[in-house]
């Protein structure tokens, strides 16, 4: 006879809350969210590879929302086993996860208790340490001395001097194969974000607007961007909910738009690796970064701003993808989807005043100018051309270029030296000019 414990059922005060603390605090996945009566869902949860699952049982009586977040009496209430314990502690504390103690030495494993959203107390436990014979086992000290001959201080010359040499060979050769891991992961990320694109566009029969600004013209003001409207395809579809993507307005119409937890949420499929820079963007009010943009067009007459150029008319349409409140379809490409960019990468820089971008939409607007250069941006060929002068162009931290996606999906780097007259027209979904390829 086989028997298992398949799930365990925690008594919670919300649904949506604890599935927020289990997926972002614990990362947890979702297993199945489906509506049973009014009221009520049979939520499970678990833990990445985890057999044993999570049963979220919201409270419904008095009783039972008396035992909301003390289940055991204070005591430990289930144990969470990791293959890495120092990896995940850290990751957990990063994420607000609370712990009540430090990491000890146990018999069974290293451990800490934790504090689950409303109380009850968790064992994050890891492999038992090698040294640990007993509960509460100190770590081993230092081993005895044996005597060896030293080196003379000849041979450490020579010693150290070989290191330097093998050092100054391997470094470049290391620093070359990260960044082209880094480059690769980036351009993951842009295949994403154009698969993404295509699935919106067969669901709506457009693509989403650069962002959506629920003023009629002439006023406009803040409003989400197109990537808020990709969540649901990028895997997003807790975050999209909460945020309320789909039935408020940013903000709830607040000008500027305040940060908060959620619209200040890294999303790993908007960093580049190779982008160092902190989660948020000061420059836009501290949403959550974003290193890629909308490609807005490359024909758009632009005039000086603030220490950089501008859009003439924020309320006039682009020859672009994505503009305010624009519904681009893929019929209206007519220069052809594998010949059109339509986003690509804007690094956070300081030292360089490059400005990035935020992915929850246009936070902010000044006066007759809305900041949609954190959204969706242009190309020419002079100032805003791929990296260069202009604080607002697109560009990287990868050398000598930067990554854009086509709207077929296809993922090209655009390469510092490119003729940028050529990579102005490839930003334009409808000039009629033959924009080719560099071999």
């Amino acid at each position: 006879m086989s028997q298992s414990i398949s799930a365990v059922a925690p008594v919670v005060r919300d649904y949506d809350e604890a599935i927020r603390f289990f997926t972002h605090g614990l990362r947890f996945e979702v297993v199945e969210d489906t509506p049973t009566a009014p009221g009520k869902r049979w939520v499970m949860v678990r833990p990445p590879e985890g057999d044993t699952a999570l049963v979220l049982a919201k409270a419904a009586t008095p009783e039972q929302s008396a035992r909301v977040g003390d289940q055991t009496g204070g005591r430990v209430f289930l144990f969470l086993r990791t293959d890495d314990f120092w990896r995940d502690y850290r990751e957990m504390k990063g994420r607000g996860v609370r712990f009540a103690e430090e990491p000890r030495g146990e018999g069974y494993g290293t451990a800490a208790v934790f504090l689950h959203l409303y109380g009850n107390r968790w064992d994050l436990v890891g492999p038992r340490p090698a040294w640990a014979g007993r509960p509460n086992a100190a770590s081993p000290g230092p081993p005895m001395p044996t005597h060896r001959r030293a080196f003379s201080l000849i041979e450490l010359l020579v010693v150290i001097a070989i290191i330097s040499v093998l050092v100054g060979l391997l470094l470049p050769a290391v620093q070359k194969v990260r960044e082209a891991a880094a480059r690769i992961r980036c351009q993951n990320n842009l295949k994403q974000i154009g698969l993404a694109l295509h699935m919106y566009h067969d669901a709506n029969a457009v693509l989403p607007p650069g962002y959506r600004d629920p003023l009629p013209p002439p006023r406009f003001g803040p409003g989400w961007g197109w990537a808020a409207f990709l969540l649901p395809a990028l895997e997003q579809g807790n975050l999209y909910r909460e945020l309320g993507v789909g039935t408020r307005p940013l903000g709830d119409g607040a000008n500027p738009v305040p940060p908060t937890p959620l619209t200040q949420t890294p999303l790993g499929v908007f960093t580049c690796p190779s982008d160092g820079g902190p989660a948020t963007n000061p420059n836009y009010d501290d949403h959550g970064r974003s290193d890629y943009r909308g490609v807005g067009g490359g024909r758009q007459p632009m005039v000086p701003i603030a220490g950089g150029m501008g859009l003439a008319d924020v309320l006039a349409p682009l020859d672009g993808t994505f503009w305010r409140n624009s519904r681009v379809r893929f019929d209206d490409v007519t220069d052809g989807l594998s010949d059109t960019l339509v986003a690509g990468e804007t690094a956070l820089d300081p030292a360089r005043d490059r400005w990035g971008g935020i992915w929850v939409g246009a936070v902010r607007r000044d006066a007759a100018v809305m900041w949609v250069s954190g959204v969706y941006w242009l190309v020419e060929a002079d100032t805003l051309r791929v990296n260069g002068a202009d604080k607002w162009g697109f560009g990287s931290r990868h050398p000598a270029g930067a990554n854009f996606v086509a709207g077929d999906g296809s993922v090209h780097f655009i390469r510092d030296d490119m003729d940028p007259a050529v990579v102005a027209r490839l930003c334009s979904r409808n000039d009629g000019q033959a924009a080719a390829w560099p071999d």
